[in-house]
């Protein structure tokens, strides 16, 4: 049995693993000492601190370099982090760190930044070194926001933006691949390109003014806190904090999240109503 677990243990204790679980305790040294924990003592953070340096040291002296560093430079920020919120008040701690909102935030801005990361993912496997994916999603956003103003749908504003973005791209592959020219200073020169564009189509469409109020807008989601009382109207209001929806507070309509457009919600709200009406839900 000790020949057979031997090999076993070996496999799941592997450098690199013991090098990851540093970095969670690193990471753990600073959460422990914010909202909903609140340690106001060092002792504890410290002594995750130092368990992520002795796994990041033994990780490091295993040939796992990245893991074991990682671990002893998260160690060492998340302690240092710990001290300066031990140093804060509980109140301010609470007002800086509303979990719900930073991970609301977090997916709303983060969203686009993975958008980019995945569209260099596919250039490099391609082997094109596109580091102009911010002029590309530029010209999206401006001329999708543009169609859906002048047409009148968010629909046909998604299929333009896609297409302005597409024919940038285009451009870049045309002077990487069939001129060879240098990638680098290709997508440095689409960015600008991109860049003006846009500035100068704003201008000339718009002039002084802001795009206009009313554009077709994708439709969002709504939470809505309702008769049957399913789950609590704080639990509603938080989910939908999380997801970055907006919430009502429906009183007699349903708890179901409901999707509605730019003039819709009315007519969905009322539908719902009297859905409940009828079925005395």
């Amino acid at each position: 049995m000790t020949s057979i677990a031997e090999p076993v243990r070996a496999s799941i204790v592997t450098p690199f693993r013991i090098g990851v679980a540093g970095v969670i305790l690193g990471a753990l040294s600073f959460w422990i000492a914010l909202p909903p924990l609140h340690t106001r003592n060092l002792v504890a953070p410290a002594l995750l601190a130092a368990a992520a340096a002795v796994a990041g040291g033994y990780a490091a002296s295993q040939g796992e370099v990245r893991a074991g560093w990682g671990a002893i430079v998260i160690g060492g920020l998340g302690v240092g982090l710990a001290y300066l919120a031990t140093r804060s008040s509980v109140d301010n701690l609470e007002v800086a760190f509303t979990w719900s909102s930073l991970i609301a935030a977090m997916f709303v801005f983060a969203t686009p930044l993975i958008y980019g990361s995945l569209g260099g993912i596919f250039s490099e496997r391609s082997g094109i070194v596109n580091i102009g994916i911010e002029g590309m999603m530029l010209m999206g956003a401006f001329w999708g926001i543009w169609g859906a103003d002048k047409t009148g749908s968010w629909i046909t504003g998604v299929l333009i933006g896609m297409a302005a973005g597409g024919l940038i791209a285009l451009v870049h592959a045309f002077f990487s691949i069939h001129l060879r020219a240098d990638q680098i200073i290709s997508g440095t020169a689409i960015y600008f390109l991109s860049l003006g564009i846009t500035g100068y189509a704003f201008i000339q469409l718009y002039g002084d003014k802001n795009i206009p109020a009313g554009v077709s807008e994708i439709p969002r989601l709504v939470i809505g806190g309702g008769l049957d009382r399913m789950a609590p109207l704080d639990d509603e209001e938080r989910l939908a904090d999380w997801l970055g929806a907006e919430y009502e507070p429906f009183g007699a309509h349903s708890h179901f999240g409901l999707i509605h457009g730019e003039h819709s919600f009315q007519q969905v709200a009322e539908a719902v109503r009297t859905f409940l009406e009828v079925h005395r839900l």
